[in-house]
C-alpha cells in the first residue's frame, strides 16, 4: 500500500489549498479594481500574513487571478 506519512501530507496539501482558495477568494472582493500586478502583490503579502507557505500561495494565485479577471469582466 501507500505509505501512511504520504497520504497524510497529501491531506494536508489539498487542505491548505482550500483554505488558501476561500482565504483568497474573500480577499478578492476588496482588491477587485486593482491592476493584475497591484492584485497579485497584494494577495500574496495578505496569504503569507495569514500564514500560507509561499508553495501553496503560488500554486492558487493564478486560479484566483483568472476568477478574478473572469468575474471584472461579466
Amino acid at each position: 500500500g501507500i505509505d501512511r506519512e504520504i497520504i497524510s501530507e497529501v491531506i494536508l496539501n489539498i487542505n491548505e489549498n482550500e483554505n488558501a482558495i476561500r482565504a483568497a477568494e474573500k480577499q478578492a472582493r476588496r482588491y477587485s479594481r486593482l491592476p493584475e500586478n497591484e492584485f497579485r502583490q497584494k494577495m500574496i503579502a495578505y496569504l503569507s500574513r495569514r500564514g500560507f507557505h509561499y508553495g501553496t500561495i503560488s500554486e492558487i494565485i493564478p486560479q484566483v487571478i483568472a476568477q478574478h479577471t473572469t468575474e471584472t469582466l461579466e
